[in-house]
């Protein structure tokens, strides 16, 4: 389910982007050691570091506001495979736009199939044609486990059958 509070649960009339990107804030890793003659360098470093995931994020609320409009009355959810940080997690929260992290790669495979689009690996040049589209997606809680739901797709059909038991042996019966 969605990672922040502030997301909202329930969507319909769903503009679905695939993503494959890091929204994670990851230091610079290179073989050689910085040695910083004052706090200011440290700092300013860590700031570029920081800006490289923010505007990943600033690409992805670009997009968002580009083709969700007052008129088109669409919403916006992110399903990323990789990675978000609280930060890039607040910043979409503050926009309306409901994310998923860490979705399965089989997962995103049928996602892509069903509603339609293309999962991307990169921020750069988003275009509102890698977008998929749901009538419904929406989060519900059973048991102690939350999942996200996504109906009403754009291509194809397909079931899930959800099954509960109080052991393996109980479901495999």
């Amino acid at each position: 389910g969605a990672r922040h509070d502030d997301m909202p649960k329930y969507l319909e009339n769903c503009y679905v982007m695939i993503g494959n990107v890091s929204l994670e804030y990851e230091r610079s890793e290179l073989g050689a050691g910085f040695h910083y003659s004052n706090p200011e360098q440290k700092a300013r470093m860590a700031a570029a570091e920081r800006k490289v995931t923010d505007d990943k994020v600033r690409d992805i609320i670009a997009l968002k506001n580009k083709v969700c409009t007052k008129e088109s009355g669409k919403n916006f959810v992110l399903i990323n495979q990789k990675g978000i940080d609280g930060v890039a997690l607040e910043m979409l929260a503050r926009e309306g736009i409901t994310a998923l992290r860490r979705a399965k790669r089989r997962n995103m495979e049928r996602l892509a199939l069903a509603c339609g689009g293309e999962a991307v690996n990169s921020t750069e040049e988003l275009d509102p044609s890698i977008l998929g589209y749901a009538g419904l997606v929406y989060e519900q809680v059973l048991g102690d486990d939350k999942f996200t739901f996504v109906e009403q797709v754009k291509k194809g059909n397909s079931c899930t059958i959800f099954l509960r038991g109080s052991n393996d042996h109980t479901i495999a019966q």
